[in-house]
């Protein structure tokens, strides 16, 4: 995935008014960071969108997955983009359920949430 494809939409009279999954460069499938997606968004005039990096607690197929130690620092990242933005942009997470792993997915919520 990359910033010139958007993939998931709200529309409104055949105009796309947002998109809520969005992955950049943090995640292990996309390229493109922060203000790529939102210089697309705006030329495809599309309202709003949202960031949802993968967080893969459990990695597939032995893919290392860093993006969960960088959360603090990419919700900062997030956090300045946002307020330098003239477009709505949300923030969330896409991240696998693996009940043995319930814990360690609580607390690095919490964390985050706790230092920003």
């Amino acid at each position: 995935m990359d910033p010139t494809s958007l993939l998931v939409w709200l529309w409104t009279d055949d105009v796309m008014i947002a998109d809520y999954h969005l992955h950049t460069h943090a995640s292990t499938d996309a390229t493109g960071n922060m203000a790529d997606y939102i210089n697309a968004a705006k030329r495809r005039k599309i309202l709003e969108i949202g960031f949802s990096e993968h967080a893969l607690l459990c990695p597939l197929s032995r893919r290392p997955d860093s993006f969960a130690s960088k959360m603090p620092s990419y919700t900062q990242d997030f956090l300045d983009v946002k307020e330098n933005s003239d477009l709505t942009v949300r923030l969330g997470i896409e991240i696998d359920f693996f009940p043995m792993n319930f814990s360690r997915q609580r607390s690095l919520f919490k964390c985050t949430l706790l230092t920003t």
